[in-house]
């Protein structure tokens, strides 16, 4: 949803802070709408957004894209055609 609103990169960072730096979890709703302060979303246009069907089928798809790039874990990033999984790996995709 953030992403049809011209919002992705600022909740996506909204949610990294709120996850990486603040130690919540983005399972419970409050922090996703955290996030979505964060990068000027109000909660009820979070929540309608989330509720959306094609929301839902744009999430399977970029799943299942995710999966056929190879990726196991998250955060994972692909630079210059590699996939660099979890935490762990984070460190060495920003060396590269």
């Amino acid at each position: 949803y953030a992403k049809q609103i011209g919002k992705v990169v600022a909740f996506s960072l909204g949610c990294f802070r709120q996850t990486f730096n603040g130690g919540r979890d983005l399972a419970d709703r409050d922090t996703v709408y955290l996030a979505g302060a964060a990068a000027e979303i109000h909660p009820a246009a979070l929540k309608k957004g989330a509720a959306l069907k094609g929301t839902a089928e744009r999430l399977r798809v970029a799943t299942a894209e995710a999966a056929e790039l190879g990726v196991l874990d998250v955060p994972a990033i692909e630079w210059d055609g590699r996939v660099f999984h979890g935490d762990a790996e984070l460190e060495l995709a920003a060396r590269s």
